[in-house]
């Protein structure tokens, strides 16, 4: 209730006071915000979010998940995709919400990063996030919070099997998909 995601072309004036309107052009990148991994990953994220923190968007795509963050209220977000499109994508999305300035997008690989992060959100396939599973375990804080999607609800075990020691907090489902939100044990 607090979020709605609008096409680029179409009008948002007048969506109620208090909701945040993020603006998506979808150009060459998967993701206008209404397939339900992606509703389910920013609602996840929207009651995790805590005001400053910081947040990893792990595949963004078009940006919906990391412009989200950021207009909730995080610190900061950083957005890494391995499609040369989807950072242009959300490049362009971050500056037409006008959240350029505290976004942070490129390719880089999960396993080629540092930091850690409050917060971790990897909205992509299974086989993904198996193979992603200790980099996306080691990038989420201790006291932090990993939301996967872009699974089924009846078939998501083997994901949280690779995730293991990692215990699941919530799991959310809409249409047949799941996401679920998970923390260190």
């Amino acid at each position: 209730d607090a979020l709605v995601v609008v096409p680029a072309w179409q009008d948002h004036q007048g969506i109620g006071d208090g909701v945040v309107a993020v603006s998506i052009e979808p150009g060459g990148a998967f993701g206008l915000g209404d397939h339900p991994t992606t509703r389910l990953s920013l609602r996840a994220a929207h009651s995790r979010l805590t005001d400053g923190c910081d947040v990893l968007d792990v595949g963004c795509g078009t940006g919906v998940i990391a412009i989200a963050a950021v207009m909730l209220g995080a610190g900061s977000v950083r957005a890494v995709d391995v499609a040369s499109a989807a950072v242009e994508a959300t490049l362009d999305n971050a500056v037409r919400n006008g959240v350029a300035d505290r976004v942070e997008v490129d390719t880089a690989p999960a396993a080629d990063l540092d930091e850690t992060y409050d917060l971790v959100v990897a909205n992509i396939l299974a086989p993904t996030l198996i193979e992603l599973a200790d980099d996306l375990r080691r990038l989420t804080r201790p006291d932090g919070r990993l939301v996967i999607s872009g699974i089924l609800a009846e078939r998501h075990e083997h994901v949280l099997a690779a995730l293991a020691p990692m215990v699941v907090e919530r799991v959310d489902t809409l249409d047949g998909w799941v996401a679920v939100t998970l923390r260190h044990a």
